[in-house]
């Protein structure tokens, strides 16, 4: 890779030739893609019909979470695309992201009999119950007592 004027370019090692709309990969397995004027890009971008996110150095997002705008993405290690209505685990710990790409927020008001996830947690409330989900497998009930939090086997 070169720096050019602050820009990011790839010369093909073969030909010399500027790679143009193209993906790159470094020794690292880091990738990067090359647009029509052989820039790298950077930031939200949609490469054949799939968002993609580009670091500041222009190395796309694989295999981790972007905190963009207030929201949290996390990014397929394979393919690079945002995870969408499935859950992530990652850590020992469960994220669910919806079909927009993001985590949810933990509560929306008013409550409805929506399933309601947030890191480590997905709740469904039902009258003045809480279905607490810790992993997408296994689940336990609490309810909501005069402030008090109570755990129910």
């Amino acid at each position: 890779m070169h720096n050019l004027n602050g820009q990011q370019y790839y010369f093909d090692t073969k030909t010399g030739i500027m790679v143009t709309n193209r993906y790159v990969s470094d020794d690292q397995g880091n990738w990067y893609y090359f647009g029509k004027d052989g820039r790298a890009l950077h930031g939200f971008q949609t490469v054949d019909g799939n968002l993609h996110y580009f670091n500041d150095s222009g190395q796309q997002v694989k295999g981790d979470f972007l905190y963009y705008n207030n929201d949290i993405y996390y990014f397929d290690k394979d393919n690079g695309n945002p995870v969408t209505n499935q859950f992530v685990n990652r850590d020992d710990a469960w994220y669910y992201f919806e079909a927009d790409g993001k985590e949810p927020s933990l509560v929306s008001k008013p409550l409805t009999d929506r399933t309601y996830v947030s890191t480590n947690m997905a709740f469904k409330p039902r009258d003045n119950w809480l279905l607490l989900t810790a992993k997408p497998t296994t689940s336990i009930q609490i309810q909501v007592t005069s402030g008090l939090i109570v755990h129910l086997p």
